[in-house]
């Protein structure tokens, strides 16, 4: 299972390839393929912990993405979203997640939704509920993984019982899932 990390200040996405003792090393999710350090003073998410508001519950973000890829067929996104007005993105994105908060969602986040599915398909990523589910089943026992957004604060949880168990950086305390808007 690979990790899909955004870095806030940084363009496009990063796949996670290692950690060291102060940092995490990610690679750019393009054609150059650049590694590099992410810090823990950047402020980095996972897409698996990223979630829509939606007017009952909030949607994981790789449901709004396997939703976005029925739409498009697994292909580029239709719409150019870089330059659509306000009106043609809530359109769009009503087709893709009808209930969706319109007073939480705004067009930048819209945008960024399209810009990442984009560069996820162009890397041949389609399978959204594997790439981004975070639990699995494994030998009877629950495996939680949990990536938090507050300063390089990557955890690893396992609970024999299934149960999620609370776990935080050294000094940190266990955050909630990044909610997208």
């Amino acid at each position: 299972m690979e990790t899909i990390l955004s870095i806030a200040g940084k363009p496009g996405l990063f796949r996670l390839v290692s950690q060291g003792k102060m940092n995490l090393i990610v690679e750019t999710l393009d054609e150059a393929k650049k590694r590099m350090p992410a810090f823990g003073t950047e402020r980095i998410t996972s897409l698996g912990d990223i979630a829509m508001f939606t007017d009952s519950e909030d949607i994981p973000l790789w449901k709004v993405l396997k939703n976005v890829g029925e739409k498009e067929q697994s292909k580029a996104c239709s719409l150019g979203y870089k330059k659509a007005s306000s009106k043609e993105l809530h359109t769009y994105f009503a087709e893709v997640l009808p209930d969706y908060d319109r007073d939480r969602v705004h067009d930048g986040d819209i945008r960024k939704l399209l810009q990442w599915y984009d560069i996820l398909v162009k890397n041949g990523y389609t399978d959204f509920k594997e790439l981004f589910d975070r639990e699995e089943e494994e030998n009877g026992d629950k495996i939680a993984f949990h990536y938090h957004s507050l300063r390089c604060s990557f955890t690893y949880c396992s609970s024999s019982s299934g149960v999620r168990a609370g776990c935080s950086w050294p000094g940190r305390p266990m955050m909630p899932r990044t909610c997208f808007a």
